[in-house]
């Protein structure tokens, strides 16, 4: 659990370091290592700004070739806890949490897990020039030329090939 003490913190600004094993912070098992937090914590009455960065390895499979790739992230997060519900006008709200009255604890990691997920690129590659799989015989291309580059053209497209310009 990575949970800040904010009962007794002085106003002002405290920087902070985390480091969690992967599974602790509920992350699956693409994930190796620790996930280690960067936070930036201001704190100005009621009012806490929190600035993290989050950073961890994950395992994941190449789009292209489907091969195993480990790939390093870092994303943050902005977070707003506020004790009082009016104090956030202009604030976005998914940047805000109200704390209950009395609330000194505010335990971060499913923050931390939601920033890891939503930091996961959607085009996962192992390289930017990865050449990935020969469509006909599904050979990796970055590891052995393919002899399928010559294949024959669907007879049914033949007709087309008179129309290029």
């Amino acid at each position: 659990m990575m949970k800040i003490q904010l009962g007794g913190l002085s106003e002002g600004t405290h920087n902070l370091r985390f480091a969690l094993p992967a599974a602790e912070a509920g992350l699956d098992a693409r994930f190796q290592g620790e996930v280690a937090v960067l936070a930036e914590l201001q704190k100005r009455g009621q009012e806490h700004l929190l600035r993290a960065t989050v950073q961890v390895a994950g395992t994941f499979v190449c789009d292209r070739c489907l091969e195993e790739v480990r790939l390093p992230l870092s994303t943050s997060y902005v977070m707003y806890y506020l004790i009082e519900k009016g104090a956030h006008a202009g604030i976005d709200p998914s940047e805000v949490q109200i704390l209950p009255p009395g609330e000194t604890v505010v335990d971060i990691t499913d923050d931390v897990r939601q920033t890891v997920l939503l930091g996961i690129p959607q085009k996962l590659v192992c390289r930017e020039d990865c050449l990935g799989l020969c469509p006909s015989c599904g050979a990796n291309r970055n590891t052995a030329p393919c002899t399928c580059a010559d294949a024959a053209v669907d007879p049914r497209w033949e007709r087309l090939k008179g129309m290029r310009g």
